[in-house]
Parts: structure tokens; C-alpha cells; sequence
């Protein structure tokens, strides 16, 4: 190192300390928690340890009584839209047709109208919806069958709009 000669001489540098050991880290908590994943997924995939049976799923093992069993679910929902009321036509009707966001409208239907839908069950989340707005004279009814079954209803008078809307999936 060269010095200037104006600069006051500079003692020599202390040697810096080593640094420090790296702490070495434990590796039992990782192992332990690894063998508790392992014992849940084990335990999760065989049922809690329930036995297996020649039996159909559903059925009463030994002389245990029968639960109570749902019926089956059927492949299909069917879904009809009505429109009625005492007007003669809706200004327009708007409707889900696949259970989620995809719609129709229609312009000027003549009442009554329906449409008839099938959608899939056994989802989560499965919407149904009808709007219909009246013309400024009369009623205007809205109607929502599930499976041959009322769902949901709704009225307006005039100009207003009846909407009827719900979820049939299993998390209705």
C-alpha cells in the first residue's frame, strides 16, 4: 500500500476474528413430524382402520341395524323455467342454462313460456336463474322446478322484474 505524503502513517490492521461455526441444525423434528404426516395419510386412506367387508358400501355389517340410506342421486337434474301471469307477453326473460354463467334471453315471449333444462347433479355449485320483466301491464310470475319439484318463485306488477335464482348442487 502506498501513502501519500501528507497522510499520517496508519498503524497495521488488527487480523479479523474467524467467523463463527455455522449452528447445526436438528433434524428429529423434521423426521418426527414427517412420521406424523405419514401415520395420518395412512390412516385417512384406509378408512380410520374400519374393516373391509364382502358387503355392498351401505349395507349393515353383522346384526347391526340398517342407517338411514339415501336414495340414489340421480344422473341428472331436470329444470324447467315457467313465465306466467296475467300479461300477455314479458318485455324479455334471461336464464342460466348451464348451472353456472352461460344465458339466454329471449325478447317478447308470448305467456305462458317454459323451458326445460338438464344439467348434471352431484356438483357443489350448480345455479339456476330466471329473470322476466313486464311489459307495464299485468303480472308477471316466475317459476323454477327442480326434478319435478318447486324450487323458487318470485312476482312482479308493471314494468318490474321477477327473479327467482338458486344453487341445486350439493352445496345448496
Amino acid at each position: 500500500m502506498t501513502q501519500h505524503p501528507y497522510e499520517a502513517p496508519q498503524p497495521p490492521r488488527p487480523p479479523q476474528p474467524a467467523a463463527p461455526a455455522a449452528k447445526k441444525r436438528r433434524k428429529w423434528p423434521w423426521i418426527l413430524g414427517g412420521l406424523v404426516v405419514l401415520i395420518i395419510v395412512s390412516a385417512v386412506a384406509s378408512n380410520g382402520g374400519t374393516k373391509a367387508s364382502n358387503q355392498p358400501a351401505g349395507a349393515p355389517a353383522g346384526n347391526e341395524a340398517p342407517a338411514h340410506q339415501q336414495p340414489p342421486q340421480a344422473a341428472n337434474h331436470t329444470v324447467v323455467y315457467k313465465v306466467a301471469g296475467t300479461a300477455k307477453t314479458a318485455s324479455n326473460i334471461t336464464y342460466v342454462t348451464d348451472g353456472m354463467t352461460t344465458t339466454n334471453q329471449e325478447s317478447s315471449p308470448k305467456l305462458p313460456w317454459s323451458k326445460t333444462i338438464t344439467l348434471p347433479a352431484g356438483q357443489a355449485l350448480q345455479m339456476v336463474s330466471i329473470s322476466a320483466q313486464g311489459p307495464g301491464k299485468g303480472t308477471i310470475d316466475v317459476t323454477i322446478e327442480v326434478d319435478g319439484k318447486p324450487f323458487k318463485e318470485a312476482h312482479a306488477d308493471g314494468y318490474g322484474v321477477a327473479m327467482a335464482n338458486g344453487n341445486i348442487g350439493t352445496m345448496g
